[in-house]
């Protein structure tokens, strides 16, 4: 299978999903500069998968998506009108990385998988998924990484309020902003195009800085005050269209 890329860092039974789908997270080795992506730089990136079927198919023919993405409104199959709102093109790249832990690519992380891990400088949570598809207690192994960047969907939800502290609450709507506000997160909002930000927002710094440089989507942590990050809706064009649509049937 040539070099290793990456690790299986864990596997269990999803939280998110309304049937019982085992999922699986797989870590990948930060990439040189030339190679990484291009927003976020060299990064130790955490990818979460359902086991049994291709991200592709997961998420635009049986929903099972669902396991790693719980309700997130920008699902391809979600009844949202903000459905394939995604950043995240599932035909190439998480689909290469499920195709490759399928045949065994990714060994078992071990004491020196881990070392070699933790000596990242910036570890992104969710190249696809949401940690909260795991109970409490994965994403902390990460915490002596320095910089990190991290979002959950699942913020209303009792059992991932641990993530507070850790990962940035991922919001759509300025009532999902509030929201996420009066439970004590940090948010990363999506927003129109041209659309003002709100009091105790900051623009994300991106293409300025990029995110393994910049470090503020790190969550809530005690004794930190930072504020929050907001995002012009980007990508295609007919994602924007669809978050666009969206935010104006809601607003």
């Amino acid at each position: 299978m040539g070099r290793v890329t990456g690790y299986v860092i864990e596997r269990g039974m999803s939280t998110l999903a309304h049937r019982a789908v085992e999922v699986v997270a797989v870590a990948l080795l930060p990439a040189t500069p030339s190679k990484a992506n291009r927003k976020t730089g060299p990064a130790l990136t955490i990818s979460y998968l359902p086991v049994a079927e291709i991200p592709y198919e997961a998420a635009h023919v049986s929903g099972l998506d669902e396991a790693v993405c719980g309700d997130c409104k920008l699902r391809p199959l979600s009844p949202s009108p903000a459905k394939d709102g995604c950043y995240l093109t599932k035909v190439h790249g998480i689909s290469q990385v499920w195709r490759r832990f399928v045949a065994g690519g990714y060994p078992d992380a071990d004491d020196a998988a881990w070392e070699r891990m933790l000596s990242a400088g910036f570890v992104r949570f969710g190249g696809w998924g949401d940690p909260a598809c795991f109970p409490p207690g994965h994403v902390e192994k990460f915490a002596d990484i320095e910089k990190q960047a991290g979002y959950t969907h699942q913020h209303r939800r009792p059992f991932a309020q641990h993530l507070k502290r850790w990962m940035m609450a991922s919001c759509e709507t300025l009532a999902e902003r509030e929201e996420a506000k009066d439970r004590g997160w940090r948010s990363y909002r999506i927003r129109i195009p041209g659309a003002p930000l709100l009091r105790g927002e900051i623009d994300c710094p991106y293409p300025r800085v990029q995110c393994n440089r910049c470090g503020a989507c790190d969550g809530a942590k005690v004794g930190r005050r930072k504020p929050d990050v907001s995002i012009e809706a980007h990508g295609p064009v007919h994602k924007i269209r669809a978050i666009t649509k969206f935010q104006e049937e809601v607003a």
